[in-house]
């Protein structure tokens, strides 16, 4: 958000950097210029054109992208402005005094000139272009989902109103003439529509899936701040642009195909397990299996939290039978998760149990600092006190972000179930909450 925030007051500075100078640029410029710019301005669109409608086919083709519409082809091919680095250098060029005089305006002139036909005819026409080519009509299917929206939006906006309007006593007929004129503002058809109806099965999951993968995309950067390394969370996050596209395209056997890629153990964990099963060095299993086991329990916290959206506003949005169907998949997806985290646990139940551990005081100190800050914003506790609590969660905090090393990685098959850990971890959690509880007692009195 800064960062963004920082590029933009920077373009804006080089535009108006360049406003001073580019009129005496511009200046300079006679008939003979004109005809170069107009040869530079149809060989930008020539060139293009060749990415777009020579290259692009042959990535698609040998798989390493996805297929582009022709449309939004042609649209990328009249809408490719140039900005501030293009103003940069032809500033650049024309106080560089290692180049003669003549070329430097030469260049520089046409660079900027080249920026303005691009911004004021190019861009202003864009919008023209795009409703030409249809980029701008609702397809049938978004159409369905608009009015969906508008449906579900109503019914959620009408029983707010009845709600405020017993909270201030007011009269029922009332609360019917304002929901009826809601509803008459906004009404976009019959409203005996339904989703069912409007969209066949296929599109409906394929719908239902990209909505899922794109939740799941904004949930996963929440475990970060060291909790889950930059690694993992870096994996997670082009796993599920993969399943948004695979979604819409192949539907649910592509969602399922690439939501499998993240199980598979990564090459660094293969190299690892090899050299430690056939050269006994454990030690180089460490990382790699702190990886895999962080990446594992991050993916499952994120799909019992997609369950749970999914019996909630989106199957409301897509439908009860639907959202049957989707809850199946997520559930799938659990259980190969499972399958994995309960072979790690097997294999490994020291390491893993260090693991969690961590991975649960962390949580738990997180936690911690978002209820004293609460708790400073409502003044329930001193701004010294809490400036000493935490300081004392930071000081835990930085204790436990290094990841545990154990003394030596025994490969070691137990009998004990999963159960028995998730018991064990919720001990633990129980310990610290306690723990925490009586630090803020104290802290306060």
């Amino acid at each position: 958000m800064v960062w963004g925030q920082i590029a933009v007051l920077a373009g804006a500075v080089v535009f108006l950097l360049a406003a001073v100078q580019v009129p005496d640029l511009l200046s300079l410029m006679n008939e003979a210029d004109m005809v170069y710019l107009a040869v530079i301005v149809l060989a930008a669109l020539v060139a293009r054109a060749i990415v777009m409608f020579g290259i692009f086919p042959l990535l698609s083709t040998a798989g390493l992208s996805r297929p582009v519409d022709h449309r939004y082809k042609l649209a990328i091919v009249w809408g490719g402005l140039r900005g501030a680095v293009t103003l940069v250098l032809a500033l650049a060029l024309a106080q560089n005094e290692a180049l003669p005089p003549s070329e430097r305006q030469f260049v520089a002139a046409l660079a900027a000139a080249f920026v303005l036909v691009s911004l004021f005819f190019n861009g202003l026409t864009l919008r023209w272009v795009a409703g030409r080519l249809g980029l701008t009509l609702l397809s049938p299917q978004q159409e369905a989902l608009q009015r969906q929206a508008v449906l579900l939006s109503t019914a959620e906006v009408e029983t707010a109103i009845g709600e405020i309007a017993a909270d201030f006593q007011l009269p029922k007929d009332a609360v019917a003439a304002v929901q009826q004129d809601y509803r008459s503002e906004i009404s976009q058809g019959p409203g005996t529509f339904t989703i069912e109806d409007a969209l066949i099965e296929r599109e409906q999951l394929s719908i239902g899936l990209v909505t899922l993968a794109t939740r799941e995309h904004t949930l996963i950067p929440e475990y970060g701040s060291g909790v889950i390394s930059a690694r993992n969370l870096d994996a997670m996050m082009r796993n599920t642009s993969l399943m948004i596209d695979a979604a819409r395209e192949e539907g649910r056997i592509g969602y399922n195909r690439a939501a499998r890629m993240i199980l598979a153990p990564t090459l660094g964990y293969r190299v690892a397990s090899f050299l430690a099963k056939h050269l006994n060095l454990r030690r180089l299993l460490a990382r790699p299996l702190a990886d895999r086991f962080e990446l594992m329990i991050c993916r499952r916290a994120v799909l019992e939290r997609l369950v749970a959206y999914n019996n909630g506003p989106l199957r409301r949005f897509v439908g009860n039978r639907m959202g049957e169907v989707l809850e199946g998949v997520l559930r799938g997806r659990l259980k190969a998760v499972d399958e994995v985290l309960a072979q790690l646990r097997a294999h490994y139940p020291g390491h893993t149990r260090l693991l969690e551990r961590r991975l649960l005081m962390l949580f738990a100190l997180g936690r911690g600092a978002k209820i004293i800050e609460a708790m400073k914003a409502e003044s329930v506790v001193s701004t010294e006190v809490a400036l000493g609590l935490e300081a004392s969660l930071r000081t835990r905090w930085e204790a436990n972000i290094s990841r545990p090393v154990p003394p030596q990685m025994e490969e070691v098959r137990i009998s004990e179930s999963a159960d028995s850990d998730f018991s064990k971890s919720r001990t633990l959690v129980s310990l610290i909450r306690g723990q925490f509880s009586r630090g803020v007692f104290q802290a306060c009195c």
